[in-house]
């Protein structure tokens, strides 16, 4: 008796799912760099000792710009580092799995082959318990990687999330404090004096949420 051809496709599926993950991995954090450069932080009026003011026929207000490719960047490497290190656990997880299922894979294609060789040979006893156990395993394998595709989906966005948020809050808070009316991306402007930069003070402010922002990634541990 052959081995079913749905169970052969489901194994590659199992053994493919690393690949899987590395491609998630690079597609959502492609997605973060893509969100931080939409964000603008609006605040209310104050005094500063960097502030630029710009007047016109509707008064004066004062902006600054922040260069948020530069303001991203360690928290993209950091990230990048602790999804990297999951992935390896989740390969070391997957491997011992992929290493057993190959080996009782290969046992079954042998008894499979003797099996088509030798018409008249008698079926060794509980093959067909091999079989069935060797499907069990399979599809316990698929929703072992499900559950693992489903966590690292809601691990990157939880992830993107706070980051996102604490980025959000961290320039309003700052235009408040420091009487900015508007913060720009600098990427978004033609020109801008150095004088306008405000990406170190924004960066020191972010750096005070960096354990509720790294924090998503400790969930991981309890999945």
């Amino acid at each position: 008796m052959g081995m079913p051809l749905h169970l052969l496709k489901e194994m590659k599926n199992v053994l493919s799912s690393l690949v899987w993950a590395q491609v998630v991995f690079n597609k959502e954090l492609n997605m973060l760099k893509f969100l931080l450069l939409l964000l603008i932080g609006v605040a209310g009026l104050s005094q500063s000792a960097m502030a630029s003011t710009v007047s016109g026929n509707s008064g004066s207000f004062r902006l600054c710009v922040v260069d948020l490719d530069a303001l991203q960047e360690p928290y993209r490497k950091k990230i990048e580092a602790e999804l990297a290190k999951i992935a390896e656990e989740f390969k070391a997880e997957f491997s011992g799995l992929e290493t057993e299922l190959k080996k009782e894979k290969s046992e079954l294609d042998v008894i499979k082959e003797n099996l088509q060789k030798n018409p008249k040979m008698t079926e060794p006893v509980g093959f067909q318990q091999r079989l069935k156990s060797f499907e069990e395993k399979v599809q316990e394998a698929l929703k072992k990687e499900e559950e693992k595709r489903k966590m690292l989906q809601e691990l990157v966005l939880r992830v993107e999330e706070k980051f996102a948020d604490a980025l959000r809050q961290t320039l309003k808070e700052f235009g408040t404090k420091e009487g900015y009316q508007l913060i720009l991306p600098r990427g978004g402007v033609l020109e801008a004096s150095d004088s306008l930069d405000c990406t170190k003070q924004v960066e020191s402010n972010l750096s005070k949420k960096n354990e509720e922002i790294f924090g998503a990634l400790k969930g991981s541990e309890k999945s």
